[in-house]
């Protein structure tokens, strides 16, 4: 009927590249694809009919010469890839988070970069992919300790900054990314057994880029076309700071803080006051170790200057500014942290990175805003015991030789840090199989019947010993059995009531155990006629 569908080649077909349309001079075009007017294969490039073993009489058709000139473009290209690669040297690669390809996330197409564009991650975080969180393992367990979730490797807050800067460039070409802003670290990120992750990121500005691992972080990451120029560093002395307390070697070796070698990024611990502390940190090879060292200067000082909820951990930046590319391992930086707020949840503090040496000397590198560590329920009792867990305890002795455990802490969080601290993976399962108050009850149970466990192995002699060494269990008829080391001649007996738990433990030749728990009411209930 000579009508065109809209499937006519003729019609044409409007393209949304997301740039405008280039227009050559005629002259121009033979010489980007090198066919001549009779659409042959032009000088140097490939006969393509030839190559084939196509019929002579298709030799100058059009096609075979745009396929042609493709070929001829290909290979000049190959041979500066390969001049560049073989001029470079030697590449040294950089520990990194892993990455999986990305999906472009979008209804008509994938968006070009600018507001709107999107992609979706999935990956898959591992011990096995990410070994550098071998010295991010939160607890300590028994030497050669071979189930690596009782250690509960977990990726650093400072980590999920890289990957969110990396993830973020892929939607802003040509661009840097300068700061953060609005981080918020939701829960823990743990990699055993292997977690697969969503990550998602959004252009949500001209210079802005939204990040998040769906259900444990998210934060904004601004970009610039180059670095700022630095402002001057805060060089104000913080009032009334002094230096004492555990030097940096101390601070790892006394475990002050957790972390293994690749993230023992603390070099020196300045003056110290009630405004703050200064020190200096090495940067290291592993994902996010600068920054986690400047974390650990907010964490000690919180440490140094309370006396209850010692422990605090980062959860939130407000914003980050980099005035400069991250550095190479081994430069060192002097780093400040001025804390302008501290509640029985939180600090916050402002920190500063200077360069301490060669070039960048004195130089500003990174200001951070807003770095806010929570504060864990962490008592007189609670504290030590997570820093020598193997020689400490958490039920208390009583007369008559039975053991008495009670809650030091009020929130889900703090009650997480000791689960985990106490459970190991056999029985971790069963915990999370009960609904919130049976949970609380089921714990301290374990925690006194492990305790008096291991305060009467103590008592025979018996060296150090962690929680997770002791296993309690129920036989058929309920009663609860210990497994572990020197337990097998022991017998325990448990009870519990709310929010406290009892157990006294027999040995070899002694009588059955047997203990009851009863909540004392107050003298008004139980006299009232």
């Amino acid at each position: 009927s000579g009508a065109r569908t809209g499937l006519d080649p003729a019609a044409g077909v409007p393209l949304a590249l997301g740039a405008p349309l280039v227009h050559l001079d005629p002259d121009t075009v033979p010489r980007l694809t090198g066919a001549g007017g009779g659409g042959a294969a032009g000088p140097g490039l490939p006969d393509v009919a030839a190559l084939v073993g196509a019929d002579a009489d298709l030799a100058g058709h059009p096609v075979l010469a745009e396929l042609g000139a493709a070929l001829g473009e290909v290979g000049p290209a190959v041979a500066d890839v390969v001049a560049a690669w073989r001029d470079a040297g030697p590449v040294v690669a950089s520990a990194s988070v892993p990455a999986s390809p990305p999906t472009v996330a979008a209804t008509n197409g994938a968006p070009p970069p600018g507001e709107g564009a999107a992609l979706t991650e999935v990956r898959t975080l591992s011990m096995e992919n990410m070994p550098f969180l071998a010295d991010h393992r939160f607890y300590r367990q028994r030497d050669g300790w071979d189930e690596v979730s009782d250690l509960f490797p977990v990726v650093p807050m400072t980590c999920t900054l890289q990957l969110f800067q990396e993830v973020a460039s892929r939607l802003m070409p040509g661009k840097v990314p300068i700061g953060l802003e609005s981080v918020r670290a939701l829960r823990w990120l743990a990699v055993e057994p292997p977690v697969e992750v969503t990550v998602t990121a959004a252009v949500t500005g001209p210079d802005r880029v939204r990040v998040a691992v769906e259900g444990f972080s998210r934060g904004t990451v601004v970009f610039a076309d180059e670095y700022p120029e630095p402002p001057a560093p805060d060089d104000r002395p913080l009032e009334g700071a002094s230096v004492w307390g555990p030097t940096a070697w101390d601070l790892y070796h006394d475990r002050w803080a957790f972390h293994g070698p690749q993230y023992q990024g603390v070099r020196e611990i300045g003056p110290l006051g009630p405004t703050g502390v200064q020190g200096r940190i090495e940067a290291l090879a592993a994902p996010g170790a600068l920054l986690d060292g400047a974390g650990q200067l907010v964490g000690h000082w919180v440490a140094m200057h309370t006396e209850v909820d010692r422990l605090a951990l980062p959860s939130m930046i407000e914003r980050i500014r980099f005035f400069g590319p991250h550095p190479p391992p081994g430069d060192h930086f002097d780093c400040t942290v001025r804390v302008n707020e501290l509640t029985d949840a939180f600090v916050r503090a402002d920190l500063e990175l200077v360069g301490a040496g060669g070039p960048g000397a004195g130089r500003l590198w990174c200001r951070i805003d807003g770095w806010q560590d929570t504060r864990f329920d962490t008592d007189e009792v609670v504290f030590p015991m997570l820093r020598d867990p193997d020689r400490l305890t958490i039920a208390e002795a009583r007369p008559g030789g039975w053991f008495l455990a009670t809650e030091h802490w009020d929130n889900s969080a703090s009650r997480e840090l000791m689960m985990r601290r106490y459970l190991n993976h056999r029985e971790r399962p069963t915990y999370e199989g009960l609904n919130p108050k049976a949970q609380r009850q089921w714990l301290l149970g374990r925690i006194a019947a492990k305790d008096a466990v291991r305060r009467r192995l103590w008592d025979g002699g018996a060296g150090p010993l962690f929680p997770a060494e002791i296993t309690v269990t129920n036989d058929a008829d309920g009663r609860p059995v210990v497994e572990g080391p020197g337990c097998d001649d022991l017998r325990v007996s448990l009870a519990h009531t709310e929010w406290a738990a009892a157990a006294v433990v027999a040995g070899p030749g002694e009588p059955d155990p047997g203990i009851d728990l009863e909540a004392e009411a107050p003298r008004h209930e139980r006299f009232a006629s």
